[in-house]
C-alpha cells in the first residue's frame, strides 16, 4: 500500500514542469558545486629541479616543469614530468608528479600505473595498490594485468598471480611474456609438465626466446631428462640476451 501510495506521489510530481525544474535547478547546482571545489582543491607546486650532470637532461627538465606553471592544473603537464623524471632516474621526484597528475585526473591509468612500477620494488603494498587500480581503469588492456602477474610473483605470491595470467592466456593464447610468467608460476608450484608445455611455445617468440629455453632447461633437468636439459640450455646461448617488453602506456 505504502508503495502504490510513493508511486502515485511520483508520478503527480513527474507531470508538473515545476519538478522538472527543480532536477534541473539541483543538477546545475551540484555541477557548479563539484567545479567551485575542483578549482579549490590546492595543487602542490612542482618539485626543485634536481641537478642533473647532462645539460640536454638539465634541459629537458626546465621545459617540462616550465609546463607545469604555465598550467599548473594539467594532468599531462605533470605526467609528463613525471616520465621525465623517471626516465633520467629522479624517481622520488617522478613518484610525486604523477601522484599530483592522478589526482587532477583520476581516470587516465598511465599515473598510478607508473607509480605501481616504481614503488613495488619499494613499498610493496602500496605498488600493487596502483597497479590494480591500473587494472581497474583499464580492464581491456593486458598490461597493467601482466605487470601486476609479475609484481605478486615476485612477492612469492603464487597464488594470486596465476589467475590473473590464466585469464590473459584465455584472451591470447600464444601472449609470450605471459607464458613465458605462467610458467616461472608452474615450476614454484611443482606443476612441471604445465611449465614445459608453455615454454615450448614461449621459445617462439624472439623477445622471450633465450629466457624460455632457460627456464625450459630447469624444468627438464627437474623432471630427471638431463640430456633433453643441455640442449635446451645449449640453445639459450645461441640467442641474444633478453630484449625488455614494449610497453604501451610509455
Amino acid at each position: 500500500m505504502l508503495g502504490s501510495f510513493l508511486s502515485t506521489l511520483l508520478t503527480h510530481f513527474c507531470r508538473r514542469p515545476r519538478f522538472w525544474l527543480l532536477v534541473c535547478l539541483l543538477l546545475v547546482l551540484g555541477g557548479v558545486a563539484g567545479a567551485m571545489w575542483w578549482l579549490q582543491e590546492p595543487i602542490p607546486e612542482p618539485d626543485p629541479l634536481p641537478e642533473a650532470g647532462d645539460h640536454l637532461v638539465a634541459k629537458l627538465l626546465a621545459e617540462t616543469r616550465e609546463q607545469i606553471l604555465k598550467e599548473p592544473r594539467s594532468s599531462r603537464a605533470w605526467g609528463e614530468m613525471g616520465m621525465a623524471l623517471w626516465a633520467n632516474d629522479f624517481t622520488d621526484q617522478a613518484v610525486s608528479h604523477f601522484e599530483a597528475a592522478e589526482k587532477l585526473d583520476p581516470s587516465e591509468v598511465r599515473w598510478p600505473y607508473f607509480q605501481g612500477l616504481i614503488l613495488v620494488d619499494r613499498e610493496p603494498s602500496k605498488g600493487l595498490s596502483k597497479l590494480r587500480r591500473a587494472c581497474e581503469l583499464d580492464v581491456r588492456s593486458i598490461t597493467p594485468r601482466l605487470r601486476l602477474a609479475e609484481a605478486l610473483f615476485a612477492q612469492g605470491k603464487l597464488e594470486e598471480a596465476a589467475p590473473l595470467l590464466e585469464a590473459i592466456l584465455a584472451e591470447q593464447p600464444n601472449h609470450a611474456p605471459a607464458l613465458l610468467l605462467a610458467a616461472r608460476v608452474d615450476l614454484g608450484r611443482d606443476q612441471l609438465p604445465k611449465a614445459e608445455k608453455r615454454l615450448s611455445a614461449a621459445t617462439q617468440n624472439p623477445l622471450t626466446a633465450r629466457a624460455a629455453f632457460e627456464l625450459l632447461s630447469q624444468v627438464l633437468s627437474r623432471q630427471g631428462h638431463k640430456a633433453q636439459a643441455a640442449r635446451a640450455l645449449a640453445e639459450a646461448e645461441s640467442y641474444p640476451d633478453n630484449k625488455a617488453i614494449p610497453d604501451p602506456y610509455w
